[in-house]
Order: C-alpha cells, then sequence, then structure tokens
C-alpha cells in the first residue's frame, strides 16, 4: 500500500481489501472447493474506513470457514449484497451437512467463531444475524456505510 496517509491506524501497511474484494476472493476459493455459489449484487465499489473494512473481511473468512465446516461438499451457496442508504448487508446462506449438529439460535450455543463475528461487526457499529435451521445456515453481516477515516 503506497498511501502512507491511509494507514496511520494501521499495523504496519497491511492492505485491507473493500468488501467487494473480499467476497470475490472468497467465491474464487468456495468455487475452486466445488461449491455451487450464486452472487447477487455483488458490486460495490465504495470503500469504507479500513477498521470497518478489516472487521468485515474477517468476519466475513469466519463465516466462510462456517460454511465449509458445515455445508455438504458441492452444495448451493448463496451470497446477496444488499446496500441500503446508510448500511451495507451481506447475506450467506447454505446447506447444512445431515452430520452437522443443530442448535437452536441461542448465545449460550454460540462458539467462538460465532461470538467472534458478532463481536466485530459491533465494534464498528454493524451486526451479525446468525440464524440456524436444521437444513440451512444464515449468516447477514451488516456494516454501516461511512465516510469517515
Amino acid at each position: 500500500d503506497t498511501n502512507l496517509e491511509d494507514t496511520t491506524s494501521m499495523l504496519g501497511v497491511w492492505h485491507a481489501d473493500s468488501i467487494t474484494e473480499t467476497i470475490t476472493a472468497a467465491v474464487t476459493l468456495l468455487e475452486k472447493s466445488g461449491y455451487n455459489i450464486t452472487v447477487e449484487n455483488v458490486r460495490f465499489d465504495h470503500r469504507l474506513p479500513r477498521s470497518v473494512e478489516a472487521a468485515f473481511a474477517l468476519a466475513f473468512n469466519e463465516a466462510t470457514t462456517n460454511l465449509v465446516k458445515h455445508a455438504p461438499p458441492n452444495s448451493p451457496i448463496v451470497i446477496s449484497v444488499n446496500t441500503h442508504p446508510t448500511y451495507i448487508a451481506v447475506g450467506i446462506v447454505n446447506k447444512r451437512a445431515m452430520t452437522s449438529s443443530y442448535k437452536a439460535k441461542d448465545s449460550a450455543t454460540r462458539g467462538i467463531g460465532l461470538t467472534s463475528m458478532t463481536s466485530r461487526m459491533a465494534d464498528v457499529g454493524g451486526f451479525a444475524d446468525i440464524t440456524a435451521t436444521p437444513n440451512t445456515w444464515q449468516i447477514t453481516l451488516s456494516v454501516p456505510i461511512t465516510t469517515e477515516k
């Protein structure tokens, strides 16, 4: 990253990808792993503050890890982006493997990854909504649209 002014709040000069770049990289990896990916509306060109993009990237990577952990091989996955006036919501829906244990949505049953996603989103003014049914995982990560640095 050559824009040092933009990295003053970062550790070193680590580059935070945009939301679109984060999703695109994950889609590429999931497709190479054999998953059938449907992508809807993933074309958000506005850059957000690095803290928001970094939190989103880490939470989205955790969501992707959970997906690989619980989705059957070669199963369908839908990733969608909905842009609202004040926030962006990124949803992931995937089937669950029959051997994947089902737990109702309850904070007492959340693992470290789900708690981490929720915390990362809250830290930047967003939220994570995780819904488990016997057949699917549905995760929505929302981040605020802001021009703050």
